[in-house]
């Protein structure tokens, strides 16, 4: 289990909130994974100082891995 953002108790952040499809006619699959991916990695990269080695073991990945996502969503610069 483990390590966590902040917020209270019951609070779900932003980020993890599922889209409500009851009311949609029809849903954009990946564009909505995207949009999770790159909110993720958005507030990792805040949440440790934008040092990226740190930001990649936040989120369990290898710093090549977050590299890697970091160029697939031109979040470099």
């Amino acid at each position: 289990a483990g390590g966590g953002g902040g917020g209270s108790a019951g609070e779900t952040p932003a980020a993890t909130q599922a889209p409500d499809l009851a009311a949609a006619d029809s849903f954009d699959f990946k564009a909505e994974v995207q949009e999770f991916e790159i909110n993720l990695l958005k507030q990792a990269m805040e949440q440790n100082q934008f040092n990226q080695k740190k930001a990649a073991e936040f989120l369990n990945l290898s710093y090549h891995q977050l590299r890697g996502y970091l160029r697939k969503y031109d979040l470099l610069n």
